[in-house]
């Protein structure tokens, strides 16, 4: 789960994420993070844990420091939105007008953060430009900020095509399958409808998670040792959801401060169900971290990130998120005080 960290240590969320393979940073941002062999699109399904990804080493050097050039119109016009903005918000676009009066005009690829921020519709126009530039990445996370911002449901169709471009080379190709793992989109298997809820969800300013009181929806998936983990047959026990990565800084510091209250949940109700969502892609590396921390908890991964099902399912935009469930299905909250209460009343 790749990432960058914005700003509040208490949680990662998806627009805070570097453009890389799989979730290998904090969470999803609007650099979201990194990148089927798309030369062979009819090719079968692979498990994302067995795939080999990006390192950080080829994404600074294939993707951050890719040299997004500009025709001298659309440098312009950036120079002019850049000039109207306040102080405040002209620090975030200092390093997209940084090389803007060179010869050709560019930005490198690490600053396409501020684009998807989305903080007026005057971007949208500027944007419809970059989607259509020669650079792949250019194009990928320019569509990807006119999806997010809700204004363009075309773009998510277009989004899905862009793997199939003739002019990719192989290269580019690996790379923007990196970065649509990195988002959590698979462009074999999502559709356009679902590519633009899951993107505007991530982008959206307001809270949409599922309202306590809603049918906990069921899921399958794998645990670290391959075993098949399913929501529902712990029906009749109260759940913890625990959305969570390595990458994520906050996540790994409150390790030790969960184990302690699993403990002592655990204690009142010794049949609590604790499941460790994680939203990495290097299972080596998950299990060897998770043996580490000892979290007496059921560990799963299906190594699709911010598209894993239980992920998408739950509407998860940062972590980590915790989801509480009682012994009916029904979600009671997602702070995990509510086990407090529902471990010392018996589930009630």
């Amino acid at each position: 789960m790749k990432g960058r960290f914005d700003g509040d240590r208490r949680f990662c969320n998806m627009q805070t994420a570097r453009p890389c393979a799989g979730l290998r940073g904090w969470v999803w941002a609007p650099w979201f993070a990194a990148l089927i062999l798309l030369n062979i699109p009819l090719m079968a399904a692979v498990d994302p844990l067995d795939e080999q990804w990006m390192s950080q080493e080829q994404t600074e050097r294939l993707v951050f420091n890719r040299h997004i050039v500009l025709k001298p119109e659309l440098a312009d016009k950036l120079r002019a939105y850049v000039d109207k903005l306040p102080a405040e918000q002209k620090e975030r676009w200092r390093g997209v007008v940084e090389h803007l009066s060179e010869h050709p005009p560019y930005f490198l690829a690490r600053n396409f953060n501020p684009f998807l921020r989305f903080e007026d519709s005057s971007l949208v126009p500027m944007l419809r430009e970059l989607a259509n530039h020669n650079d792949p990445v250019s194009r990928f996370w320019a569509l990807v900020g006119l999806v997010g911002s809700g204004q363009d449901k075309e773009a998510a169709a277009a989004l899905l095509r862009l793997p199939a471009s003739k002019d990719l080379s192989e290269q580019d190709a690996w790379i923007l399958k990196n970065l649509f793992h990195g988002v959590g989109i698979d462009p074999q298997q999502d559709n356009a409808d679902e590519v633009f809820r899951f993107l505007t969800m991530a982008f959206g300013s307001t809270d949409t998670k599922l309202a306590p009181g809603s049918m906990a929806p069921d899921f399958e998936i794998k645990s670290l040792v391959g075993q098949k983990v399913k929501l529902s047959d712990f029906r009749g026990k109260i759940c913890l959801l625990h959305f969570w990565s390595l990458d994520c800084p906050p996540c790994v510091a409150e390790m030790p401060q969960l184990q302690k209250e699993i403990r002592r949940w655990k204690n009142q109700d010794k049949q609590l169900v604790v499941i460790g969502v994680n939203l990495d892609d290097d299972l080596k590396r998950i299990k060897a971290k998770a043996a580490e921390f000892g979290l007496d908890a059921v560990q799963v991964c299906d190594g699709r990130g911010w598209g894993s099902k239980p992920a998408k399912l739950y509407r998860v935009n940062s972590i980590p998120t915790d989801v509480v469930i009682d012994r009916n299905g029904i979600i009671r909250g997602y702070q995990r005080a509510v086990l407090d209460r529902l471990t010392a009343s018996g589930g009630r």
